[in-house]
């Protein structure tokens, strides 16, 4: 008895990765595709990561990570609070800040830790984007982005940033240094929240690997735009899409596309480089779904 005791020890304390699921974000194509990373402010120790997503908005993400952050200085007690910007209350990340004392984070309840992450040989590549948060100016501005560059540095090998990076074009990253404690600036509690981002995938026209049911036609972007523009559209079947541009007077100037497309997700470019500045608009025609939106040409 006592050695199968002995040996179930030594199974624990020799082979302690079977013991921990590894970590497994689901990330979606058409979704908004949320997570925080958090780091050890002194050490710039992993310490665990939480995922969340939201149904995807067009339009928001064209030039930086979309959060809508909110902060309540601290007299006594002060809190701060990441969500999607499509809404308020898709919370990604949100916590206490205390001035005589030491706050926490408040959401989420539990995080992933850092046991259940893999790393790679080699880094993830570069984000799209990346934006620097510094509500308390506990340190110049700096300061800051130098150490929360290292702060990203950090974890750039862990493998479920591969998953956020499958498509370069929508892989964007914001840095926060959440200091529960202010009035004086406690760098052993402090830490580095790294928010990542991945929206929704786009593929080029002719393109039905993404399939979905239904009609979409999407904001262009980016909007305002000079010279040229995006504009995304997902078709339910196989069939004739049209789609046109119109001045303000409703006079047809261009035809981007006229032809027989596959069921999915496509992309067509509008070239405003022969046109002047001002409002125009896109029209969508299949048929069976028609759809108009307004697109801005800045000169």
């Amino acid at each position: 008895m006592k050695r199968i005791i002995l040996s179930t020890a030594l199974f624990f304390l020799v082979f302690p990765s079977f013991l921990f699921s590894q970590i497994n974000w689901n990330l979606d194509y058409d979704s908004a595709n949320f997570a925080f990373l958090s780091v050890d402010f002194n050490s710039y120790n992993f310490e665990g990561g939480y995922f969340t997503k939201y149904n995807y908005v067009s339009g928001l993400d064209l030039e930086n990570i979309p959060l809508s952050i909110i902060y309540n200085s601290p007299i006594d007690y002060g809190n701060i609070s990441f969500a999607y910007s499509a809404n308020p209350i898709d919370t990604i990340f949100a916590a206490d800040i205390w001035w005589a004392g030491q706050g926490h984070i408040t959401f989420p309840n539990i995080i992933d830790s850092a046991s259940q992450f893999t790393y790679d040989s080699t880094a993830v590549g570069n984000p799209v984007s990346i934006s620097y948060f510094n509500y308390m100016n506990e340190l110049p501005d700096s300061v800051l982005h130098e150490k929360a560059d290292s702060a990203w540095e950090s974890v750039k090998k862990l493998s479920i940033l591969k998953t956020f990076n499958d498509f370069g074009n929508t892989f964007r990253v914001g840095l926060y240094l959440y200091a529960p404690t202010v009035g004086q600036f406690n760098p052993d509690v402090a830490k580095w929240i790294i928010f990542l981002y991945r929206g929704q995938l786009v593929s080029d026209v002719g393109d039905a690997s993404v399939k979905v049911n239904g009609y979409q036609l999407f904001q262009n972007y980016p909007n305002p735009f000079n010279p040229k523009t995006n504009i995304e559209f997902v078709i339910g079947e196989s069939q004739n899409v049209k789609i046109s541009i119109y001045n303000m007077l409703g006079e047809e100037k261009e035809v981007l596309l006229n032809s027989y497309q596959q069921a999915g997700k496509h992309r067509v470019v509008f070239d405003g480089t022969n046109y002047s500045s001002g409002v125009y608009f896109y029209k969508i025609n299949t048929g069976k779904y028609s759809q108009t939106k307004k697109l801005v040409l800045l000169k």
